[in-house]
């Protein structure tokens, strides 16, 4: 042929190439869902370490496990808050609702983490409702008080000790404006 083909031959390279391109596009596909659901798998906590004991769990404000209700503003501050950026309340009544994924069933310290801030000492208690799973309780939180020191830019503070179910959740909710927002821990006891 010297460098020339049919039109035969031409036509049967090209169904080859085809072929294979849809193949290509198949596996393309396939590692892509492959990919997204070894990422859904991974953000799910292991439900035990390797010595058997359950591992803790945080959730960051800024986490697709918080729903926000009401009007928050980020404050981005890596100093002062668990991660980035911390929520600060616009009014009274804003709320988050924590909805921690791999909780397995047993007894849990749970602790927010606040940030310090400058002038807070007229900020309210914070409320929050615990719900385990089967019923909700409602306590109050003792907000931080007191001046920044050093290094100190925040602390977790105790919210309570919960027997918590994988359906558990935690709602935050704000007395009054400027009522900061940041991680829970979630620390199992047993």
């Amino acid at each position: 042929h010297g460098g020339t083909i049919t039109l035969h031959e031409y036509f049967g390279e090209l169904n080859s190439l085809l072929d294979a391109r849809l193949t290509v596009e198949e596996f393309r596909a396939s590692a892509a869902l492959a990919a997204e659901q070894t990422a859904v798998a991974n953000k799910q906590p292991p439900s035990s370490l390797a010595d058997g004991s359950i591992p803790e769990i945080v959730v960051d404000d800024n986490s697709p496990d918080v729903a926000l209700s009401g009007e928050w503003t980020a404050a981005a501050d890596p100093l002062r808050a668990y991660g980035l950026d911390y929520r600060l309340s616009t009014k009274a009544g804003d709320s988050a609702l924590f909805t921690p994924r791999g909780i397995s069933p047993g007894l849990y310290r749970i602790y927010a983490y606040r940030p310090k801030l400058e002038n807070a000492s007229g900020l309210h208690n914070i409320e929050v409702e615990v719900f385990d799973g089967h019923a909700t309780h409602r306590s109050s939180v003792e907000n931080i008080s007191g001046e920044v020191l050093g290094q100190t830019f925040g602390e977790w503070i105790e919210a309570g000790v919960y027997n918590l179910a994988p359906e558990a959740s935690v709602r935050l909710i704000a007395p009054a404006a400027g009522l900061p927002l940041d991680a829970l821990l979630f620390l199992p006891l047993n």
